[in-house]
């Protein structure tokens, strides 16, 4: 997949382009994709994808994000998008509207835009679809549905994942939930309950659900199983949020490595325990759990 940064920098041959934040990259937006690769297949054009960075919803709202870019670029291109344009997102761009942004977007060779039913955009998110003609292009929405043909919306996802339902939000996004970072040094405190972990630096707008987890770590190159904490560690007088993992059969140093971690089960709230050891009591319960959930075995 070829990635461009905006719009302007943009060098592709007649597109059929689809148009949206994809946060998530769940089930609907999936279908989306693949129903724009299909028609530009038929039609002879590129198929492209037009998404921005930061989401709008975050410079705007301030709210959590499903997907860094980094994420979306990868599941994008996994599912075989020829061009992917990120359009840096700023207060600028904001504020233009819709007809300002029609004529910013028509200095593509477009042919057709295919966007979700409800997509919204300019200033106050007052254009829409029909706006769109104005670029020159045809215009087809698409609903965003889930193979069964149910409606599939970002915010439902977000929904679920602060409940801790990370089975509903994995079934909507057609995947377990990730959440990606670089191992950075943390205190050490797992270790000393016979339970060392990784503590993982995560990008600062990321929606993170609270908890522990039974999760599928890829590291090294490798998939282990393990379990995750997200919490502020109470036991230990924690105040900051942290995301600690412990991988299951492991021994090595896994300072500044990427972590990619798939929540595949929550099993607990986060708890303040009286003492080290009645903590390490309930670690050996949640580790039994998470490897049965996981189908690991003890000692694998």
């Amino acid at each position: 997949m070829r990635l461009h940064r905006g719009i302007d920098e943009t060098r592709e041959g007649p597109l059929a382009l689809t148009i949206g934040s994809f946060d998530g990259v769940h089930l609907g937006h999936q279908a989306l994709i693949r129903h724009t690769l299909q028609v530009a297949k038929q039609q002879g054009l590129t198929a492209a994808l037009l998404t921005f960075d930061p989401l709008p919803r975050l410079v705007l709202n301030g709210q959590p994000i499903l997907t860094t870019i980094t994420e979306k670029v990868e599941q994008v291109a996994a599912l075989g998008m020829e061009a992917m344009i990120v359009e840096p997102f700023n207060t600028s761009l904001a504020a233009l509207t819709p007809p300002e942004f029609c004529r910013y977007l028509a200095t593509l060779p477009l042919r057709i835009i295919i966007v979700g039913e409800d997509f919204r955009f300019g200033r106050g998110g007052k254009g829409g679809a029909s706006d769109l003609v104005s670029t020159g292009a045809q215009v087809e929405t698409f609903q965003l549905l889930s193979p069964d043909s149910q409606p599939v919306h970002s915010s439902r996802i977000r929904e679920c994942l602060v409940q801790g339902d990370v089975d509903s939000a994995a079934r909507l996004l057609g995947r377990p939930y990730r959440i990606s970072g670089r191992v950075v040094p943390g205190e050490g405190r797992g270790r000393t309950v016979g339970y060392p972990t990784a503590n993982v630096e995560v990008h600062p707008h990321k929606l993170l659900p609270r908890g522990v987890f039974a999760v599928q770590v890829g590291a090294l190159g490798k998939s282990y199983g393990g379990m995750l904490n997200i919490g502020t560690r109470p036991t230990f007088g924690g105040q900051s949020l942290a995301v600690e993992v412990h991988l299951f059969d492991f021994s090595g140093d896994l300072y500044n490595q990427e972590l990619k971690l798939d929540l595949i089960h929550w099993l607990r709230s986060e708890q303040r325990f009286a003492s080290a050891g009645e903590l390490l009591a309930q670690l050996q319960c949640d580790e039994q759990a998470a490897r049965q959930r996981l189908a690991v075995p003890p000692g694998q």
